[in-house]
């Protein structure tokens, strides 16, 4: 079943090669190769059939350029031969590994002409069987335009196409390279966008270069120390040599200490808080439980005198949040839950569901204006509270009243061994009873008495103050980050990356777990306190809340009613 002469030339309607009627001619030869390849089996070589490679031809650019009739473009021969095939196995193959180069230069001889300057075509040239050569990124049937979706050159494609060799352990081993580039790639911002669809975003080879690709210890390389600055100024304007002072491939400690140290911390710093949060609340909720079914519990400000109700009716509602302080505090939720949204998916890029936001319907660039417009509107809101703090009698009041002082830290450890009831339980069972009968604040049998603001209050208040520093800082360094690096070196940008990031999760998650308690799903207020929607507190629950408070307003109500009973002398 070989092919013969009259196979591809015909018969008696023999022509020559230019002819458009030849079985030869470039506008034909794939379909006379096609007569026999799409239908012969090729099992003992791979499990697809040849036919699978004649319609990838016909799909890819060079048969693409056939069928709208330019011959110059490559066909079968072009790269197989005509009369001296051989498999691609054969040394003397135009397909031979150590031969594509040159086969594919006989059209490309531009790219040739670069690609044997390259690291890469050093390397074919002296015998190296591992080294890429065109067909390793471009492949080789099924050949399309570096624009399109589907090739292996795509802007999206392309780090998982250098991966294939530069994560290979075998393949790093022997050339003494690091075989995680991949995985440093893919947690920058740059790789992170690239998964998310961003075509504009820089790949391997917009830093690397395509086929001019040297190693970094070449003066000549786009990656070489003296010319970084150059290379990312193609597309960030402005770029300084401050750009390659510092790792670009973060690995491990040893890249970048400070980073590593301070993820560490944040690390530590979050089990520590949550851990806290978390033991606050089983403590409340067991806390609960022990004092519906035990003696005593509450707090000493929950006894109510006969004149209570005269002085302060049960109805009666007190101001805890202005207009202008629920304003804030609405924009300031807007704002962080857009953020959270809007951020984590740079984070936690594997998780479906962020993923699914982040890509935002193909449109990566929406995420990012979108987090920059709620960045900005933290900004303001975050201003507007420091300017309402300094211009304001009521600001200053409120601002002077959350500073935290010595009676928040006993309070807090006092409300925490009161919940869990250690002291009471030793007391009833006769242990340390005639000291706790010395000291009896000690037995904690009633919850401290709490001021307009309690320690839980205060702490998150600091938290959110703290956290929005922080997060402006950053946020604005990265934000406008060629200018950063103009200033400051690779390294510390990179802390601020690392900072930027766990301060949002340790918000976040700060939000979920303790405040969403503390405001939503505390038994008390459930399914949710209304006070951050009408400013508004009742009676009861000031006074079970903030009974000092509560206190310093009977006694005024009752010293005005005093005077209203008995007046003083008239005035002259």
């Amino acid at each position: 079943r070989g092919p013969r002469c009259a196979t591809c030339h015909g018969v008696h309607d023999v022509r020559k090669s230019g002819h458009p009627a030849s079985p030869i001619s470039p506008l034909r030869v794939a379909d006379t190769c096609a007569g026999c390849h799409a239908v012969l089996g090729r099992e003992a070589v791979t499990p697809d059939s040849i036919a699978t490679f004649v319609r990838q031809y016909r799909e890819s650019v060079h048969g693409q350029a056939i069928t709208g009739g330019l011959s110059v473009s490559a066909t079968c021969q072009s790269c197989h031969g005509s009369h001296e095939v051989h498999r691609g196995s054969d040394a003397r193959s135009a397909m031979h590994r150590n031969q594509i180069p040159q086969t594919c230069g006989k059209c490309h001889t531009g790219v040739l002409a670069t690609y044997e300057t390259s690291v890469h075509g050093h390397a074919v040239a002296a015998g190296d069987s591992i080294a890429p050569v065109c067909t390793d990124c471009h492949r080789e049937h099924d050949i399309r335009p570096p624009a399109a979706e589907e090739s292996s050159v795509f802007p999206t494609h392309i780090a998982e196409m250098c991966a294939r060799c530069h994560d290979d352990e075998d393949v790093a081993r022997t050339y003494g390279i690091s075989a995680d580039r991949l995985v440093s790639y893919r947690g920058s911002y740059h790789g992170v966008a690239s998964r998310f669809g961003e075509e504009r975003v820089a790949n391997c080879a917009s830093c690397h270069g395509w086929h001019d690709i040297l190693p970094s210890s070449d003066p000549h390389s786009r990656v070489a120390p003296e010319k970084l600055a150059e290379t990312c100024g193609e597309c960030h304007r402005g770029a300084t040599a401050n750009f390659a002072r510092g790792k670009v491939h973060l690995l491990g400690k040893a890249d970048n200490p400070a980073a590593f140290a301070v993820q560490a911390a944040y690390v530590a710093l979050m089990v520590v808080v949550l851990g806290g949060f978390v033991l606050f609340i089983v403590a409340d909720l067991w806390g609960r439980f022990w004092r519906r079914r035990g003696p005593g519990g509450g707090h000493a400000g929950q006894s109510s005198s006969a004149e209570e109700d005269r002085l302060v009716s049960p109805t009666e509602s007190f101001v805890r949040m202005n207009r202008r302080e629920r304003l804030q505090h609405a924009v300031l939720v807007i704002c962080f839950v857009s953020l959270v949204v809007t951020g984590l998916p740079l984070v936690f890029y594997d998780w479906p569901v962020l993923r699914t936001i982040g890509f935002m319907g193909g449109q990566f660039w929406l995420r990012s204006w979108l987090h920059r417009i709620f960045g900005v509107g933290l900004i303001l809101v975050s201003v507007y509270h420091l300017v309402y703090v300094l211009t304001t009698r009521r600001g200053r009041q409120m601002f002077l009243a959350l500073m935290p002082k010595a009676k928040d830290v006993t309070d807090a450890f006092g409300t925490l061994l009161h919940n869990v009831g250690i002291m009471e339980g030793l007391y009833r069972r006769g242990v340390l009873k005639a000291f706790l009968d010395r000291h009896p604040a000690l037995r904690f049998k009633e919850r401290p008495l709490y001021e307009r603001y309690n320690f839980i209050e205060k702490f998150e208040y600091l938290a959110v103050f703290w956290g929005n520093s922080v997060m402006i800082i950053t946020g604005l360094a990265l934000w406008f980050f060629t200018v950063s690096l103009n200033v400051l070196p690779k390294f510390v940008l990179d802390v601020f990356l690392v900072v930027h990031s766990f301060e949002a999760l340790l918000a976040f998650l700060a939000i979920i777990v303790w405040h969403m308690y503390n405001v939503h799903l505390n038994p008390s207020v459930f399914p949710m306190s209304r006070i951050w929607l009408t400013g508004r507190i009742g009676r009861d629950e000031l006074k079970h809340e903030h009974p000092l408070e509560y206190q310093r307003l009977l006694d005024a109500r009752r010293e005005a009613a005093r005077r209203v009973e008995r007046p003083g002398p008239p005035r002259k």
